[in-house]
């Protein structure tokens, strides 16, 4: 005798519907869809295998957790779900609900985020930029980032590879103005922008610099071995101006503070 597949909770049809705010809902073409794709899947026997279980009427939109506002389906389906939901109800957490939705990992499908055409994913993009840009961190979220990061630096790598990622774009006006600020007054070596790796051997650099004073900043930087770059170019200025590391207690103290 086999057994009978549980029903899908739910089963009172359109019981979930009194949950709805209908002045949330911004495509009645869409939100039509909607209801018939989850009744249909209400009114028939739970499928086997694989199953989620889904909010007809979101938990984030003000559903409960009650038996007739659930309903199980298929990973394929929840995803369709949420897909047809976000365009039915058209808000910051409908948008990021179907973004955690496309990039969710799934024991089915594997990654979600594959299953996206590039349309798709532009209009998605686009608008979850838009929703993570309106959201403003309270006082509390805010003073729980900053002890989160506080006495964390980046290593000298992950540096380099943010000035990579970063070559060609040029930064916004503020954020040059706002660096400005911060680094106004600071030596060199300890400013937001600069190389500390390179500024540690400062000494060792001038004992080629001495060697050979009319090397250019270019030259200079292949003679030391190290890249041109902004912070060796800085060194070399440094040094033209007549800066010797060695007799710069400012130097001095900030060396001995990363040892």
């Amino acid at each position: 005798m086999t057994s009978t597949p549980a029903k899908s909770p739910g089963l009172d049809m359109g019981g979930w519907l009194r949950y709805v705010d209908e002045a949330k809902i911004t495509s009645p073409h869409h939100w039509r869809r909607y209801i018939k794709f989850i009744s249909d899947r209400m009114s028939r026997q739970a499928p086997i295998g694989y199953v989620e279980k889904h909010h007809a009427w979101p938990r984030s939109l003000g559903g409960p957790d009650s038996k007739d506002n659930l309903v199980v389906l298929t990973a394929r389906e929840h995803f369709i779900a949420h897909w047809i939901l976000w365009k039915a109800v058209l808000c910051s957490k409908m948008s990021l609900a179907f973004w955690n939705m496309c990039c969710a990992p799934s024991p089915v499908l594997g990654s979600r985020f594959k299953s996206k055409n590039s349309r798709l994913y532009e209009t998605l993009r686009s608008e979850f930029s838009r929703v993570r840009s309106e959201i403003k961190d309270t006082p509390e979220t805010k003073k729980k980032k900053s002890n989160s990061r506080r006495g964390k630096t980046h290593s000298e790598e992950v540096k380099r590879k943010i000035g990579e990622a970063r070559v060609g774009i040029p930064r916004p006006k503020h954020v040059i103005e706002a660096l400005r600020a911060s680094n106004k007054g600071r030596a060199p070596w300890d400013t937001n922008l600069s190389n500390s790796s390179k500024w540690l051997k400062a000494s060792d650099f001038y004992e080629t610099w001495k060697q050979d004073r009319s090397l250019g900043a270019m030259r200079f930087s292949k003679a030391v071995g190290e890249e041109f770059t902004t912070t060796m170019e800085n060194i070399h200025r440094k040094f033209k101006e007549g800066w010797i590391p060695s007799e710069d207690d400012r130097w001095l103290i900030w060396k001995e503070s990363k040892s």
